[in-house]
């Protein structure tokens, strides 16, 4: 698991090194984040993995974590200000008493800028 490393190929080059990989069929499976994957370096991998004597390597898996996305629907473009609003702050987890405070003062805020444009 390198989704917290900062230097995640030094980390599973030692992890490689700890291994007796001679004459083994190597398949290595990474977790990752977007931002532990861009400081991967591939080629540092299988040239440990041939200096470790791994016969073959079949795969070396990167399971990269996204980022969880609010789910809008098929058609957000449909949805008012204030339906936008609530669904992204059930996205973030606001408490529902906060969330009924804040859709209160937007839609306060939603109404005078719509009276504002003619």
């Amino acid at each position: 698991d390198l989704r917290q490393d900062t230097n995640p190929t030094q980390t599973a080059v030692n992890l490689i090194e700890r291994h007796n990989l001679r004459n083994a069929v190597v398949r290595v499976l990474l977790q990752l984040t977007p931002e532990s994957e861009s400081r991967l370096n591939e080629n540092a991998l299988r040239d440990a993995l041939r200096r470790s004597g791994a016969f073959f390597v079949a795969a070396i898996r990167k399971d990269v974590e996204q980022a969880a996305r609010a789910r809008l629907g098929a058609s957000p473009e449909g949805l008012t200000n204030s339906e936008l609003l609530d669904r992204f702050l059930i996205s973030q987890q606001t408490p529902p008493e906060r969330r009924d405070e804040l859709l209160e003062t937007a839609e306060d805020i939603f109404n005078e800028a719509a009276g504002g444009i003619i």
